[in-house]
């Protein structure tokens, strides 16, 4: 029988095998390195967010400047401050002296001063009030009476020796204040520039019959045909209640409409 030759396998060459070489090196790299990791692409994430693009030019975060502070009043605004509330404390002062003078006449006896007498729980005034105006009968007149106590009748019957040192304290100290207040005030709080000088006269018109007379002449009478009372007042009182209104709407309005200004400086 004759023998059946099987080909002759041929060999491998070079080539070939350098292919599988590559081959399973390029395996085994796939399997030994790890995985990306979030984290790195988390932060190309952020870096590519961090430059924001506009019209096609990076724009790069500035740091918050500080706001510069409130430039001082000018010299014609100080003349302002001081011209209202002088002219406020005249017209208060004026005013009272008037009331005086005409709706009222001296005391026939000597009295205490805003101390009540022994067996009495209040305190006997030291002029007598007479010949008073009557604008409505229903709703306004003009009366003379004496306040010895703060509004609403606060401390009306303390005794003279803390009565006169407290209201002169606390007076003293809201005038430091509203001047400093006044100094602190932005270019665009207008109502506080006219509110602040109406207390600060007020609170001086007050602060002088407090020294003088020992206790504040009020001779404004409101009421509601003779069923609602409000408290006498003066112009005084007048004064203050108007600037604390205007501080009030400031309070309120005024920061809406300094937003925008504000808004503009910061961006620049």
């Amino acid at each position: 029988m004759s023998d059946v030759s099987k080909p002759a396998e041929s060999p491998a060459t070079d080539e070939d095998q350098l292919s599988t070489e590559a081959k399973s090196d390029g395996d085994e790299a796939e399997q030994s390195s790890p995985p990306p990791s979030e984290s790195s692409d988390e932060s190309e994430l952020e870096g590519k967010a961090s430059d924001e693009v506009e019209g096609g030019e990076e724009v790069v975060e500035k740091p918050k400047a500080k706001e510069p502070p409130p430039a001082p009043p000018t010299t014609k605004q100080w003349m302002m401050f001081a011209v209202v509330a002088a002219l406020t404390a005249g017209a208060d002062l004026w005013s009272k002296a008037w009331a005086v003078k005409r709706l009222s006449i001296p005391s026939p006896r000597v009295v205490p001063l805003c101390t009540p007498p022994a067996g009495m729980q209040h305190y006997m005034l030291q002029r007598i009030p007479q010949n008073e105006l009557v604008v409505n009968r229903s709703y306004f007149e003009l009366r003379y009476m004496e306040n010895c106590g703060g509004a609403w009748g606060l401390l009306h019957g303390a005794q003279e020796k803390f009565r006169r040192p407290f209201f002169f304290l606390v007076t003293v100290l809201a005038i430091g204040f509203i001047v400093h207040l006044y100094r602190t005030l932005e270019k665009d709080q207008r109502a506080m520039r006219i509110a602040l000088p109406l207390v600060l006269g007020g609170a001086v018109g007050n602060l002088v019959d407090r020294l003088r007379l020992g206790y504040v002449v009020d001779f404004i009478l409101m009421h509601w045909k003779d069923k609602y009372y409000w408290p006498t007042y003066n112009i005084a009182d007048v004064a203050i209640t108007i600037g604390i209104a205007l501080m009030i709407l400031e309070f309120i309005f005024g920061g809406r409409s300094a937003s925008p200004a504000k808004a503009k400086a910061k961006k620049a």
